[in-house]
This record gives structure tokens, C-alpha cells and sequence, in this order.
């Protein structure tokens, strides 16, 4: 079942896109290219090709996303840095669907849409400020609903691997990542890497442990919604490799603002990332694999950079959407392995040719605004390189590399005329052969103007669209055109825009009909479509059209009737905020349509056509219900009893449905602290575990609801319906359950006591101390038995590898554990004061130059302390003696 969120693009009378409204646009076609993207991946898992379906929703999503390039062409706002970012990372994913849906069955695709093994349960409070940040590592997840401006924080866990990426997945709102250091920031100064668009419309950030500014304890990061509307965002953690390098201007060396993009043998764009435009470094987080690295550079008024893959292969483009585009047999792939840095991957771009001038109507010599240019290198290299014209004709290919150049200049209606002045043959005078073209010479640096174009006029359609009762016109909308046999001849989308032209015809006879989002579609002339406009069209009026002749139609759909109500609390009768509303078809066949409750939690959203729908409330904190009042028993949408609920219908022409009220009941909760537990005796401060979460089950150990622990070692379970549970909580290399029954092997948390739940309620109190396996405790005093404070506990592995280290408190205590490199059965040393004490190797072997991580000792025959692996303490006591008078230091008399 497709699961894309539709969105409906509606606004007044407009003829122009504001850049927000484009890129609202751009997200909605990145949700469904996303979609898109799960469906075609799990037909290759399958063994099966991309269905029929998912092959025309790819046509339609790349049909859309050039209207909204064209537009913003048109408009002037294709350059903007914004814009052109977000239109780069949607092209990517449009790009990576297309190639993997028209991908034999046999042929393995790579993993296009990263995801994240365990999603975590976070209470409605928890990670909203950097003091209630969520504690997630590698493989986590974390999924909430976001308003405007808000955000989410979370504490990046210490990984056994040197990188760690966080990232958000393609979502409905726009989010961007901001790493903060070991602490909770004191203001924006304090950030360490920020990013947005890394992926898609995704953002993403890596860890490096081994820089400075990234050292190896936990980290902050802050994910918020910089967008305008309310949605879900999920934030993943995990192990990475990494790529770093500098862009350059090859002019003089200087750093320039550009991305790197990681781009597979197979032409697959996996990852990317923006450089500090004031160094030109970039970090680039990717998964093992062979990828060649793109680098771009961002357009600018005078100029475009060349694109260029890694060391030094030219791209024929300042913006690349295809390997094709570049010379890969100059170009060096690389190979990276897990954790794995590579280093001084530095590319410096070069600045391409100009070719600019302005294209008319040959009829009327008026200029004509979205035709498209495309230069075609003569030499067959490359491909093409194309833009569209603006508001006054006028056009200007950038980034181009030196070389001989046809240009061919397209519109629809329109036929098709090579430089110079040169009409295309057939039917209706758009069938090109380039070699009949004039040949251009075109030089780096270098603008060459006036290639101008007159165009002729063809046999089309001019459509426009004024929906009925006085409805607002669609942002984006489509007119199809297929012959009197019922063929398809071909579709024009327009954004932004009330009249469109369709492509060109040869005479004959068509049928015409227009389709947008939250409208019926409807055939010309005034038929309108109930579900499907397409063929055949038995009912249908066709247009006869004679050649060179523009025919005007118009097509007046109707809305889509609305479903909306209100969300209460059902304990309360307060209205639920941001509460999710989903409408299911009750055939659980075709698209799912999502809308949030506003603060007065009022909502209101319209499916894509007529029919009966289950309408899904889901809020943090809530029981998921199905209208009217049937409980589910999670968030999952076929775990609620659909037998039980009532669907509504929504009629064709027929009237908004409204008062759908949703009163949802709050869910129980679970709520404590985890501590880990210390050996008897030992004065160490409560110390929470690094990442661990808490599970509720059924008395037959059957999974209910999870929490996030956060850092002050707090957690509550929330969304947990009426009912007796059993706790257990889970860490790296133990778990514990309620109360304090540590695990060792295979365990059931029905062995613990039970916990009563009561709607709407917190119990409270439900506290863990698990035993830890990956510390090592212990004491160091001096002879007479007094504490030595602030002396350094290393780790170390037999190689001489320094994996951890660990400092004693003000009683000698510490407790030790491998943070900073994996470490299975270290080998101990003190470093303490050598003007006061000798130090030693565990266990006993004195070091009288000096400590082992001064390179003034040895580990030779140092004994081991293995972490344990069963609930047990590690302990490991140090005794120093006074630091040892010099002329006796070797151990013979002087």
C-alpha cells in the first residue's frame, strides 16, 4: 500500500511561485519519490520489476519537478542559494528512482533509503531543550512530531567506531542538524558542524572522535524544523565512514562554497554534503562501499564553476544529475571500509563557458517565456546541458566546457529550431538531428551572446483552469492529452501558473483532461471524473485541431469535498495539538492522506478522490483511535480493530464532511531512573548508562512500549494502555529486570514483579541498577591506605593500544571502561603525580621513570582485567609507593 502524504498545493489566482511555495512543492515530491523509491526496492527484493503504477508516478514526479525548475527559471529565482540546494538533493533522489526503477530484476541495487534498526519511545517532554536530551547510539532512531521552530535534542552516544553520522529522513517538514560539543551549548557559537540537505531534503552530520572539536565522549545535536508547517521528523544515529577533502577555485586556490556528493560506479547518488565556504573543508559520511566523489560548485550571478569528480575529471556542466555528464575514465573511484577515513580527496573546480540570447515567437516576434535550451556538445561526450528562458525570452547556459556546441531551443505548442535559426522536420517540426545544426565554438571564461531563436507556431491546446464555487487554483496541476485511439500523446505540468499549453500536435483529434491534487479531475468539455480521467473515453468530447492552430479550452474542476473535526483528550476534553489525522481508503489500496491539528486541535484535510475512508488519530501520550471511538493497540495502523470502526464516505459533488470528532484517551505511563550500580563500599557519583532503554511486556512476554533514557539516567514509557506489565532495562552488554534482577543469558521479564498501569496515569518510582559488563572499578591509595585523587586510569590493549581512560575522585574511586577505542581484555596503568608517587602497571609492577602513557614504562607482564560477561564487578586496586629517589631509580647501589 503506497503511503505518500499528499499535500495540497493550493493558492489564489497566482502567475507567479513564491521560492516557499516551490519548495514546498520540491518536499512534497521528495516524500513521494521516497515512497516511490520503498516501492521499487522491495519489487528488486521480490525479484519483481517496478510495477506500471510506480513507473508512471516516476514520469509524473520528474513531469513536476522540471514545471517547478522551469518556473523558477521563468522567475529569476533559480540561482537563489536555497532554492537551488533543495532542487539539487530532490533532483538526486528523482534521479537514483529512475535508474533504480528501470534496473533489471537481477541487477542489486543499493541501499537508497537509509534507515535505522530501533526506533526509540520518547516521552512527550523528553528532548525538547538539551537538558532533557535524548541519549540515542548507533542503529537508534528517533521519531517525533515537530511544529514550526521547534526541535528535538539528542545525545549522541560514544560509538566503537571513529565516525558517527546523524541524519533525518525525507519528511514534511524541513529539518536541519546543528552538533553541539560534550555539553549543553551556552548559544550558536558554540556549534561545532551544522548541515541541511545532505540528503534530499534531509540534513545530516558526522562525528569525527579523533578531531579536536569532536572528541570522543557523547555529543549534542539539535535537529529542528526550520519550515513553516507541523510534521514528523525521524533522526537516526549511526556508524559511518567518512571522505574528507578541501574544494578550491583552480584559479587560485582559494575555498569555495560547493558540495560533495558520493556517487556510485553505477551512477547512484548515496550521499552528499556543503563545505565551510571560509576553508573549503567538507566531511563526507558514507557507508562501506566504491563511490566517486562529485564535487559542485553553487551558481553565482557572473559565473558557474565546473563540476569535476575526484582527482581531477571533467564534468560537462556546472551541475551534474547524471555519471554520464562526467569523464569516468579519468575520473578514481574509492574504495572506503567501515569506520575508515579517507583524507585529502581535494578537487579544485574550474569556470565553464556562457552561451546567452533570447527566444520569440516567429509569428508575432513576442518572447517567449519556459522555452527550454539545450547544448549539445558536438563531439558526443556529454550529454546535454540545458535551461529555460525567463519572463522576457532571455536564457543563459552556464558551466559549460570548452568545445564545439549545437543549441536546440523547445517550448510546448511550439516546434523545435536548432542554432542557426534552423526549424526542425516532422510532423509538427520537432524532430531534431543536431548535425543539421550550426556549430558554435564556445570558450571557458568566456560569455557568447546573442544565439538567438525564433520559434514557429504548432498545432495545441491553450488550457486554463478556474475551479468551481469560487475555489482557489491549484498550485500545480497537469493537462493530458491522449489520441482518438486512446493513446497517450503526452502531458505538460504547470506550478505557479492558470493556463498551460499542451505539447505539440499533428492534426487530427484528441481528448484533453486536467488533474491536480485535492480536485476531481475532469474530461474537456465539462465531464467530470469520479476517480481515474484515463482511457477510454467512451463519454469523452474530442478536439478536433487543424495544423498551426491554437485552440483554447478550459476545464473547471471541483474540489474535492474535505473531511474535518476535533481532537480532545477524553479524560479532559482539552484539544490535542499536533495530533496526527490520517485517512486510510477502506479498501487499504492507494495513497494516505495526513494533516496535524492545529492548537485549537481542529483539523482538516481531503482525500484524492471519492470513497469511504477510516480516519487515524495518533498523538504522543495517546491511545492511537480510529473513528468514533475505537482503541488501537499502538501506533500501528493494522493493529486496530477496523470491523469496529466507522468509515466515512466522501461523495462525488457532494458536501464537506465535518464534525468527525476524535476524543482520544491518554495512555498510561512508566517512569524512573537508571542507574548503574557500583560495587558495595565504593563512593563513586550515580552514573548513568551511555545508551540503554527500558521495555515494557505482557505477562507472556509480549513487547509493548519502549523509552529512551536521558542523561540525568530519567525515562518514562509512555503510550502504555490500561493493563499489568513487566520491566526490563537494556544497555550495552547487560539487562536488568524490575526490580533489580540482573540478567545473565537468555531471560523472561515475567520473572520480575508486575506493574499495574491505570490510564492516564505515571507510576512512578520504577527504578533500575543494572550491574555494568563494560567497566573496570577499583581504588588507588598510597602506602598508608589514603586516596590518591585525579590520577589517570589507562586502558590499554596488548598491542600498546590506548582504548580507554578514566581519572579517581576525591576518595580514590574510579571506574573505567573503553571510551576510546574497542577494548575486550585491557591491560591497566596508573598516572598520577611522578614527583610524588611511583606509578605501576596492574598488577603491582612498578614504573619508577615514569607512567606508561608517558612512554616512560612497559606493559610487559602486566596481567590482564577482562571485562566481565556475566553480572559481576571487575576490581582493580592500585597501591602506589612514594616517588623513588633518582640514583636508586635502576635498582642497582651507584
Amino acid at each position: 500500500m503506497a503511503t505518500a502524504l499528499c499535500m495540497l498545493l493550493a493558492a489564489g489566482d497566482v502567475e507567479a511561485a513564491s521560492i516557499d511555495g516551490a519548495i514546498d512543492a520540491l518536499r512534497d515530491i521528495a516524500l513521494r519519490t521516497e515512497t516511490a523509491t520503498r516501492e521499487t526496492l522491495q519489487a528488486h527484493a521480490a525479484l519483481r520489476d517496478a510495477d506500471t503504477a510506480t513507473i508512471r508516478t516516476v514520469k509524473s514526479l520528474r513531469s513536476r519537478f522540471d514545471a517547478i525548475a522551469r518556473r523558477a527559471s521563468i522567475d529569476g529565482y533559480a540561482a537563489d542559494a536555497k532554492f537551488s540546494r533543495k532542487s539539487r538533493g530532490v533532483d538526486e533522489l528523482l534521479a537514483n528512482l529512475e535508474r533504480a526503477a528501470a534496473a533489471p530484476r537481477d541487477v542489486a541495487l543499493p541501499a537508497l533509503l537509509p534507515s535505522a534498526a530501533h526506533v526509540l519511545a520518547i516521552a512527550p517532554d523528553a528532548g525538547t531543550s538539551c537538558a532533557t536530551a535524548l541519549t540515542a547510539a548507533s542503529g537508534d532512531a528517533v521519531e517525533k512530531t515537530l511544529a514550526p521552530g521547534s526541535s528535538i535534542w539528542i545525545r549522541v552516544a560514544p560509538a566503537k567506531t571513529r565516525f558517527v553520522r546523524v541524519d533525518t529522513a525525507p519528511s514534511s517538514v524541513d529539518t536541519e542538524i546543528t552538533l553541539f560539543g560534550q555539553s549543553c551549548p551556552a548559544g550558536e557559537d558554540d556549534a561545532v558542524a551544522h548541515n541541511d540537505d545532505a540528503y534530499g531534503l534531509a540534513a545530516a552530520v558526522a562525528i569525527d572522535s579523533e578531531d579536536s572539536s569532536h572528541s570522543s565522549g557523547a555529543h549534542y545535536a539539535r535537529v529542528r524544523n526550520i519550515g513553516h508547517s507541523a510534521g514528523d521528523v525521524v533522526a537516526r544515529v549511526n556508524a559511518t565512514a567518512a571522505i574528507v577533502g578541501r574544494i578550491t577555485d583552480a584559479r587560485n586556490a582559494q575555498p569555495i562554497f560547493a558540495q560533495a556528493v558520493a556517487v556510485t560506479p553505477d551512477g547512484y547518488f548515496l550521499a552528499q554534503t556543503q563545505n565551510d565556504d571560509s576553508t573549503g573543508l567538507y566531511l563526507l559520511p558514507v557507508d562501506p562501499g566504491t563511490y566517486y566523489i562529485l564535487a559542485q560548485g553553487y551558481y553565482s550571478p557572473d559565473f558557474a564553476y565546473l563540476s569535476e569528480l575526484y582527482p581531477d575529471a571533467a564534468c560537462s556542466t556546472s551541475y551534474v544529475y547524471a555519471l554520464a555528464q562526467c569523464d569516468t575514465g579519468s575520473a578514481t573511484p574509492l574504495t572506503i571500509a567501515d569506520g575508515q577515513e579517507l583524507d585529502g580527496i581535494n578537487v579544485a573546480l574550474g569556470i565553464g563557458a556562457r552561451v546567452a540570447g533570447i527566444v520569440r515567437d516567429a509569428l508575432t516576434g513576442a518572447p517567449l517565456s519556459g522555452a527550454s535550451i539545450a547544448a549539445y556538445e558536438t563531439n558526443g561526450e556529454f550529454g546535454a546541458v540545458s535551461t529555460v528562458t525567463d519572463l522576457t525570452g532571455r536564457y543563459e547556459v552556464a558551466g559549460l566546457v570548452s568545445g564545439t556546441y549545437v543549441l536546440e531551443a523547445t517550448r510546448d505548442g511550439y516546434g523545435s529550431q536548432l542554432w542557426n535559426h534552423v526549424t526542425c522536420t516532422g510532423p509538427i517540426e520537432t524532430d531534431c538531428e543536431i548535425s543539421g545544426g550550426t556549430p558554435l565554438t564556445l570558450v571557458r571564461d568566456t560569455l557568447t551572446s546573442s544565439i538567438d531563436f525564433d520559434l514557429p507556431v504548432e498545432a495545441h491546446l491553450h488550457a486554463t483552469i478556474l475551479p468551481r464555487n469560487g475555489a482557489p487554483i491549484p498550485l500545480g496541476w497537469e493537462l493530458s492529452i491522449y489520441d482518438q485511439s486512446n493513446a497517450y500523446v503526452g502531458a505538460s505540468f504547470v506550478y505557479g501558473a492558470s493556463s498551460i499549453d499542451s505539447v505539440a500536435l499533428a492534426p487530427g483529434s484528441y481528448y484533453a483532461f486536467v488533474t491536480a491534487d485535492g480536485y476531481f479531475g475532469q474530461l474537456w468539455n465539462a465531464i467530470d471524473c469520479v476517480a481515474d480521467c484515463g482511457p477510454p473515453f467512451d463519454q469523452a468530447i474530442p478536439i478536433k485541431i487543424a495544423r498551426g492552430q491554437t485552440i483554447a479550452v478550459s476545464f473547471a474542476p471541483l474540489v474535492v469535498p474535505s473531511v474535518s473535526g476535533t481532537v480532545t483528550d477524553a479524560a479532559t476534553h482539552e484539544p490535542l495539538a499536533n495530533a496526527s489525522i490520517t485517512l486510510v481508503p477502506a479498501k487499504l489500496e492507494g495513497s494516505l492522506v495526513q494533516a496535524f491539528t492545529d492548537p485549537s486541535g481542529r483539523y482538516s484535510l481531503a482525500p484524492p478522490t471519492a470513497g469511504s475512508y477510516y480516519v487515524w488519530a495518533n498523538s504522543s501520550a495517546y491511545r492511537g483511535t480510529l473513528y468514533p471511538d475505537v482503541r488501537c493497540t499502538d501506533s500501528v495502523f493494522q493493529h486496530c480493530d477496523l470491523a469496529a470502526a466507522t468509515p466515512v464516505t466522501i461523495a462525488f459533488a457532494g458536501s464537506d464532511v465535518t464534525g468527525i470528532d476524535i476524543a482520544m484517551p491518554p495512555d498510561g505511563s512508566v517512569s524512573g531512573r537508571v542507574v548503574l550500580r557500583t560495587p558495595d563500599g565504593m563512593v563513586l557519583p550515580p552514573m548513568v548508562p551511555g545508551y540503554a532503554s527500558v521495555g515494557l511486556f505482557t505477562a507472556l512476554d509480549e513487547y509493548v512500549a519502549s523509552s529512551g533514557i536521558l542523561t540525568d539516567g530519567s525515562y518514562r514509557v509512555t503510550n502504555v494502555p490500561d493493563g499489568t506489565y513487566y520491566a526490563t532495562v537494556q544497555g550495552p552488554m547487560f539487562t536488568e529486570i524490575y526490580p533489580r534482577i540482573d540478567c545473565e543469558g537468555a531471560c523472561s521479564p515475567s520473572q520480575g514483579s508486575p506493574i499495574a498501569v491505570a490510564s492516564g496515569a505515571d507510576t512512578t518510582g520504577i527504578d533500575f541498577d543494572p550491574i555494568p559488563y563494560e567497566y573496570i572499578f577499583g581504588r588507588v591509595t598510597d602506602v598508608d591506605g589514603a586516596p590518591i585523587p585525579g590520577a589517570a586510569i589507562d586502558l590499554w590493549q596488548e598491542n600498546d593500544r590506548h582504548c580507554g581512560v578514566s581519572v579517581t575522585n576525591a576518595d580514590g574511586y574510579y571506574a573505567a571502561t573503553d571510551n576510546l577505542m574497542p577494548c575486550q581484555t585491557p591491560l591497566l596503568s596508573t598516572d598520577a603525580d611522578s614527583s610524588m608517587y611511583e606509578n605501576q602497571v596492574y598488577d603491582g609492577i612498578p614504573c619508577p621513570h615514569g607512567s606508561v602513557f608517558l612512554d616512560l614504562c612497559s606493559l610487559d607482564g602486566a596481567t590482564p582485567v577482562p571485562f566481565p560477561t556475566t553480572p559481576a564487578f571487575a576490581i582493580a586496586n592500585f597501591m602506589l609507593g612514594p616517588r623513588p629517589e633518582t640514583i636508586f631509580a635502576s635498582g642497582f647501589d651507584p
